[in-house]
């Protein structure tokens, strides 16, 4: 499984599907097998969750109430990937973009 999960992000997985209004199956089970350690090493305080509102995958009160629901970094973390899953067939594409272009280097290794 864990020699599965570096490639996920890698592009092999992404589709863009905008006749579909939810993340698809393949992408929310790559989410899930990668909770672990997108919980542990995301930081949405960084780059992350303004570029995801900035591209309409988060509104603006989801990104209040991520940051401010909790201090714990993991928590946030949490209820990000948790709001990803229900926000349409872009958010998986958009999400990974956002890793990639994050200055955090964790970030870019994920994506």
């Amino acid at each position: 499984e864990s020699a599965t999960v570096p490639s996920a992000f890698t592009g092999s997985s992404r589709t863009k599907s905008s006749s579909s209004s939810e993340m698809g199956d393949i992408q929310r089970r790559v989410l899930r097998l990668c909770h672990r350690e997108l919980k542990e090493s995301l930081n949405v305080e960084d780059t992350v969750l303004d570029y995801l509102y900035s591209k309409e995958i988060v509104s603006q009160s989801e990104c209040k109430r991520i940051r401010k629901a909790t201090d714990d970094r993991e928590a946030q973390a949490d209820m990000l990937l948790e709001t990803l899953k229900s926000s349409g067939s872009t958010a998986f594409d958009h999400f990974v973009d956002a890793l990639d272009r994050s200055s955090r280097r964790a970030h870019k290794e994920l994506a």
